[in-house]
């Protein structure tokens, strides 16, 4: 209250640090010995350093008013204080319930202030003393600065009814950068704010960037549905071996047969697949539905139109026989262990690749791993000069993706730390996960392997590195599985003891390294170097001076 009132706010020393010690100016120094109440500090910082920043919205009283918050029985409540201000284009409204308990009310109309141009009373609506449009319906946006969130509401319900509010015991709201939104067929703010319902939200352009990519995301769920991939999970962790060598799938134990899981995951994931490339395509007709055939207008051009709906097509399909290629050949990877790993896998390694024995259950295994195989196969969709990274983002997967986590076992940060492993797969640039460079200044890699600055040296987690050096080989795996299903060659022996081989020594050289990332990428640059005559070139100029004349050339 003290910020927000017209006049000067006065805080006394020691305040914001809680100190209990009252002194004025004829003290020399404290006689107390008091620690600062950092929580204290940090709540000013957060929520009262903001409101002096923007103080001159508050210090004038020219456009200040004091407002009735009227119960539903009629009567004011006296324990409520709210009042609005305005420097030109600039609004703030400020509510305060000074009650231990609940109430709630709307705010409409201004108590009675003098005129002192013409000594009378007069009162003003809510609308009218922010300065919100007198007539037609635009979306009013407005945030609340003690929770940072952001609100969209009618201008007319404001207008005609008032602002609606439900407080609990000494809460308040400071409600600033009010703004008048017009929509319009890119914006629709008007269907957005219906959709919210007076919710708010972190963000109103990515509020309104999901709404527009529901359909996208209603396939990206449906396809990634949690029965159906406790399925997938069920039938790949079933898989056995007959005495001749032979797969068996062991359907009648799992909750549906194999052909019908892999078909139903199929044929989800083509919508999917249609749906968001008519999202990125600016909503072409290609995005119809399964199942309905396109019409093509009549015309000179409708042989054309025919042949790129045909084209698109076939580029769907192949793209649904790829991810049920990898969603096979990811099957059989715990196979592949079984067959040509020296021992069983770790334990960071089986929290995150597919096993015989993972150490976390079967369904938080696969669904990342199904996950990646789909998102794998839109990639091939896309034209190669477009970032997958950015399509990723541009699309909202990450938290789509951890959603559909959450019922299958990873549940709150371990969702999005999935999905941030699914992301970091289908941007890795090509040949770095076969020269195992790590890109350390990816957010995502910092994140997931806890990196973090201490004592002037950025140090990262042992078990959650392990993990992320391990899932890093997924791709190489299932390209193994696929290229061998029994994996009883010979050459895949040994490629898959080569990754095994390639794993341990990321993780030796990183507990070599104390996990120090500073001590650990001189190393990463060496051994990158010893396996790359063009870095060893690279990191030595002068290599050519040392070679013979025939190798040179």
């Amino acid at each position: 209250m003290m910020c927000t009132l017209p006049g000067l706010p006065m805080f006394g020393h020691g305040q914001i640090e809680a100190f209990t010690e009252k002194y004025g100016m004829e003290y020399k120094r404290p006689r107390y010995e008091e620690t600062p109440n950092q929580h204290l500090v940090e709540r000013h910082q957060r929520e009262i350093a903001p409101l002096l920043k923007n103080r001159h919205v508050f210090a004038e009283s020219a456009n200040f008013w004091l407002f009735d918050f009227w119960r539903e029985d009629g009567t004011v409540d006296e324990n409520v204080f709210a009042w609005s201000n305005r420097a030109g284009d600039q609004r703030a409204l400020v509510v305060y319930h000074n009650k231990y308990g609940s109430t709630s009310g709307t705010l409409h109309g201004s108590a009675a202030k003098g005129d002192k141009a013409t000594g009378s009373l007069r009162t003003m609506k809510l609308h009218e003393a922010l300065g919100l449009p007198g007539d037609g319906n635009p979306v009013l946006a407005y945030q609340d600065n003690k929770n940072g969130l952001h609100y969209l509401r009618w201008v007319k319900e404001i207008r005609d009814i008032g602002l609606r509010l439900q407080l609990h015991a000494y809460q308040y709201h400071v409600l600033q950068n009010w703004r008048v939104l017009q929509p319009t067929a890119e914006y629709p703010w008007d269907a957005l704010c219906s959709d919210l319902n007076g919710h708010g939200v972190w963000s109103l352009d990515e509020a309104l960037d999901k709404f527009k990519l529901r359909p996208v995301h209603a396939a990206l769920r449906r396809a990634l549905d949690a029965d159906l991939l406790r399925c997938y999970a069920d039938l790949a962790e079933t898989e056995a071996e007959t005495a001749d060598g032979k797969p068996l799938a062991r359907a009648s134990e799992a909750p549906c047969g194999r052909d019908e899981t892999f078909e139903a995951l199929t044929a989800r994931a083509g919508r999917f697949f249609r749906e968001a490339m008519a999202t990125l395509d600016g909503g072409q007709a290609h995005a119809r539905g399964s199942d309905e055939p396109e019409s093509v207008a009549p015309g000179a051009n409708a042989d054309a139109s025919q042949d790129r709906v045909d084209g698109a097509e076939n580029r769907y399909r192949s793209a649904q026989r790829k991810y049920r290629e990898l969603l096979e050949a990811a099957s059989r990877v715990p196979q592949l262990e079984k067959q040509c790993a020296q021992r069983t896998l770790p334990a960071e390694a089986r929290v995150v690749l597919p096993s015989y024995s993972p150490m976390v259950s079967a369904p938080a295994v696969w669904s990342p791993v199904a996950a990646w195989c789909l998102v794998t196969a839109f990639a091939e969709l896309l034209p190669p000069e477009r970032n997958r990274g950015e399509v990723f983002d541009k699309l909202y997967l990450r938290s789509v993706l951890a959603e559909t986590f959450h019922p299958l076992g990873l549940e709150g940060e371990e969702g999005y730390r999935a999905a941030a492993r699914v992301r970091l797969l289908i941007t890795e640039e090509d040949g770095a996960a076969q020269q195992h460079r790590v890109n350390w200044d990816d957010p995502d890699v910092a994140w997931l392997t806890g990196l973090h600055e201490a004592q002037g040296n950025r140090w990262f987690n042992k078990e959650a590195h392990e993990r992320l050096v391990w899932w890093r080989l997924l791709p190489r795996l299932v390209d193994l599985a696929e290229k061998d299903p029994t994996g009883k060659s010979p050459a895949t022996t040994r490629d898959f003891r080569a990754l095994e081989a390639e794993a341990q020594e990321a993780t030796r050289a990183a507990e070599a390294a104390g996990f120090n990332l500073d001590k650990l990428r001189p190393s990463e640059k060496a051994g990158a170097a010893a396996g790359d005559p063009e870095t060893e070139k690279a990191l030595d100029p002068k290599a050519d001076e040392h070679e013979p004349a025939g190798r040179r050339r």
